[in-house]
């Protein structure tokens, strides 16, 4: 039973817990939707984000990170952690600019995209 619980709690999505710092690389990326959860017993922060930043595949990729617990808004600059192998495997790093060329690009990117769903 126990082996059995184990090993459907190891099936999940892993986290960036589940890996080593080195296989990660920075990247700028920009907060393209904040939905705030809906339990009530959740910070009133807490909200599950979503992000865009620019791949080595020469386009936009977009990310999901849930149920974090900090202050944030759409277009704030962000630092995006991206497998070197996977970049479709990133995690939210931290608030910040670390590239002013690609977020003036993804801010454009954005606009567009906020555009085309009116």
């Amino acid at each position: 039973m126990i082996v059995l619980i184990l090993t459907l709690s190891s099936c999940g999505n892993k986290k960036y817990e589940d890996y080593s710092p080195d296989d990660f690389y920075e990247v700028q990326g920009t907060i393209t939707r904040v939905k705030r959860t809906s339990s009530t017993f959740d910070s009133y922060m807490m909200s599950n984000m979503n992000y865009m930043f620019y791949g080595v595949s020469d386009k936009y990729i977009d990310g999901f990170e849930p149920n974090i617990d900090i202050i944030i808004k759409i277009g704030q600059p962000v630092v995006i952690l991206v497998h070197k192998e996977d970049e479709n495997i990133n995690f939210y790093g931290y608030k910040g600019i670390i590239d002013e060329p690609i977020l003036y690009e993804s801010y454009i990117e954005l606009k567009r995209r906020l555009n085309t769903k009116k």
